[in-house]
């Protein structure tokens, strides 16, 4: 079971809706007990360009690096989400995959949130 808190999804949504034009991704990070996943925060990375490119590598390190300094051991990242810049396009695509399966490589749980664009239009 995953909960998506409000102010997680606020920001996912305030950040695909700034960027309308563009494709938009960002990772959500929370904390796991027992069988639940709650999703705290959404945190913006790329808009336009997505892939896993330096900016994107440099960008999880900072914040597995920001994370591992807020002192909670039970916060990190469970997911990473995801607009398209195409309206009816909610394929996640070969970038965001990898981005996913590089993610759940240090997170056996995490999840994957498409945000659909013909909701922000």
């Amino acid at each position: 079971e995953y909960i998506l808190s409000p102010t997680a999804c606020l920001r996912a949504t305030l950040h695909a809706a700034k960027h309308a034009s563009e494709a938009v991704n960002g990772v959500l990070l929370g904390e796991k007990s027992d069988d639940r996943v709650t999703i705290v925060a959404a945190q913006p990375i790329l808009h336009g360009q997505l892939g896993l490119s330096p900016m994107m590598e440099v960008a999880l390190m900072q914040i597995d690096a920001h994370v591992k300094l807020s002192g909670n051991d039970n916060i990190g990242v469970v997911g990473y989400y995801q607009a398209n810049c195409l309206v009816d396009d909610m394929d996640l695509g070969v970038a965001g995959s990898r981005i996913a399966d590089r993610i759940q490589s240090k997170c056996p749980f995490a999840c994957v949130l498409m945000l659909d664009n013909r909701l922000l239009h």
